[in-house]
């Protein structure tokens, strides 16, 4: 009869010292820009309001939305102005302040 002997497992190296470098950007600089002013204004010009929730402020551009509608609905000119206050308000500001 034959007799299986388990072999023993290889000797365990010694631990590695693993170095890792993050690069971390500190300073004033704050977050990156991820959006643009000419596509914040673009979107606010096709749909009032869209403009100002890809900028992140999604509130604000449904109230812009609601009170550029409205101002469509009863007089056509005060509709206007307010669109391109919404427009203008679209494209300015920095919304990571």
């Amino acid at each position: 009869m034959h007799t299986a002997v388990a072999a023993a497992p290889p000797p365990m190296a010694p631990m590695q010292n693993v170095s890792q470098v993050v690069h971390v950007n500190v300073g004033s600089h704050g977050p990156q820009k991820r959006w643009s002013p000419a596509v914040a204004a673009l979107l606010s010009l096709i749909i009032p309001g869209v403009g100002q929730a890809y900028k992140g402020q999604v509130l604000n551009g449904i109230v812009w939305f609601i009170v550029v509608v409205l101002g469509y609905a009863f007089f056509v000119i005060p509709g206007l102005i307010l669109h391109l206050c919404c427009i203008a308000g679209a494209a300015m500001g920095n919304p990571y302040r």
